[in-house]
């Protein structure tokens, strides 16, 4: 189906239900204006299954249980309000959902990140990563100062079913050190090719022979 031409996508902030000076942050996408109740909710968080860092909806049970429906409220509660918890991204809306769809769910969910290792993130990594992958640069955070933990951990996420294209993009955004096959930085050495001597007439041995110096008693 064609992408409408008002269809939109936003990167939208909230604060946390526990910690109002922190942010939770997500995606949203073919939506005409914030707020728009027919727009796509993309939530992230905690896996209720493998407590990996995934996207999660309504039936998602155990930590971020009730994370989708309180990112929905939050959205449509934007209708009327002029706050700057809510980015448009400059991308084509289709763009940013196909990597919504293709984040990778292969790290382990904490709620701070930072101080987890390099297999850790939360939502705030996801929805920065995705917004930075759809825009092709990193962009500014929704929320104003409300710090959003985790977001500087984007670098952190991974992508499936990407284009070489797309995953070389992807690596000079993280910058991302490309791993190469053993042996490929070896210079190849020119190959010799052995000719066969042609083998001398009857007349070239003669001469041959003429030429060697006599040996005297």
């Amino acid at each position: 189906m064609a992408e409408s031409k008002e269809s939109k996508a936003y990167y939208v902030s909230r604060p946390l239900a526990d910690v109002k000076v922190a942010s939770h942050n997500f995606i949203v996408t073919g939506a005409r204006y914030p707020g728009d109740p027919k727009a796509t909710v993309h939530s992230f968080g905690a896996n209720g299954t493998t407590g990996k860092l995934d996207r999660v909806g309504l039936t998602t049970t155990g930590f971020s249980k009730d994370t989708h429906g309180t990112d929905r409220k939050a959205w449509l509660a934007l209708k009327d309000s002029t706050t700057n918890d809510v980015t448009r991204l400059d991308a084509k809306s289709s763009v940013v959902e196909r990597n919504v769809k293709n984040f990778s769910a292969d790290k382990e969910y904490w709620m701070l990140p930072k101080v987890m290792g390099k297999n850790a993130g939360n939502s705030n990594t996801a929805a920065h990563a995705i917004a930075v992958k759809s825009v092709g640069r990193d962009v500014p955070k929704p929320g104003g100062s409300r710090p959003a933990p985790g977001a500087d951990q984007w670098k952190r996420a991974d992508f499936r079913n990407q284009t070489r294209t797309e995953a070389t993009k992807w690596k000079k955004l993280t910058g991302a050190k490309e791993v190469k096959k053993p042996g490929t930085n070896r210079r190849k050495q020119p190959v010799r090719r052995l000719t066969a001597k042609p083998h001398a007439t009857a007349g070239q041995k003669k001469a041959q022979t003429a030429k060697r110096p006599v040996k005297r008693k």
